[in-house]
């Protein structure tokens, strides 16, 4: 992933005004059209002009997902990539997660566009109560603690573990005296997390946005590529400390 992932449908919704896959399509000149049978959804080339073909029985918010992923396969030029549309038309919709090691690197940025636009980032970040003191609190004293635990181990990994010095011994202590502070610290902010009754599953937070928790999973991947300091693996580790702690 590179700092412009979203330049090119973030223009595209700029000169819409609007993150309705119809409008993006227009402002892009993609052409849409309705398919039958079996197949949900794709993208492709026809000459010169981009075109997207949605099944006729897609309804409501899963319209609008595959919509956004076909336009995001449209707009991260996948559909010029030589035997991309063979592949494609067998793909399924977020059938994969988003750390899956199997996933094609094509659907996996399509997935990542469609749960970016399709999801209102305010929505999300207030769920996971992002900007409040506390969470801002939490963020900055973890990074410092996992800064503070990469120097302490490249201390331990550069020093005479048979004969330290004495100054490495100091130091050794004075990391290990600080980490243990950062860890109570740490303990006392997610107890104050957990009385804010902010922290919910993936299933309750999926199902407060309307969504499912593979495609939640996709946002946050968006949110994090933008730079938010969101860590998937904490909410996941959130999700089983905080559960039933109030």
């Amino acid at each position: 992933m590179d700092d412009d992932f979203f330049a090119v449908s973030d223009a595209a919704v700029a000169h819409a005004g609007s993150t309705k896959p119809g409008d993006v399509a227009d402002c892009l000149g993609i052409m849409v059209y309705d398919l039958t049978g079996t197949i949900t959804a794709l993208a492709t080339r026809y000459s010169y002009f981009p075109v997207i073909g949605l099944n006729f029985k897609l309804k409501g918010m899963w319209r609008d997902y595959a919509f956004w992923h076909e336009i995001g396969h449209v707009v991260k030029g996948h559909i010029d990539e030589p035997g991309f549309s063979t592949k494609h038309f067998g793909s399924v919709l977020f059938s994969q997660e988003v750390d899956s090691r199997s996933i094609p690197r094509n659907e996996r940025e399509a997935n990542i566009i469609s749960a970016e636009y399709n999801i209102e980032t305010k929505t999300v970040l207030e769920v996971i109560a992002y900007d409040t003191r506390t969470m801002q609190d939490y963020r900055r004293l973890k990074a410092y603690q996992d800064k503070l635990g990469e120097s302490y181990k490249e201390l331990c990994s550069s020093a005479n573990a048979d004969n330290p010095s004495q100054m490495v011994k100091y130091r050794l202590a004075e990391y290990q005296r600080s980490l243990k502070d950062l860890e109570d610290k740490k303990q006392e902010l997610e107890s104050d997390i957990a009385a804010m009754g902010c922290r919910h599953s993936f299933r309750e937070i999926a199902d407060e946005l309307g969504t499912t928790e593979t495609i939640l999973k996709y946002k946050l991947e968006a949110l994090r590529i933008r730079g938010y300091d969101i860590d998937t693996l904490e909410l996941e580790r959130y999700d089983k400390v905080f559960k039933g702690a109030m």
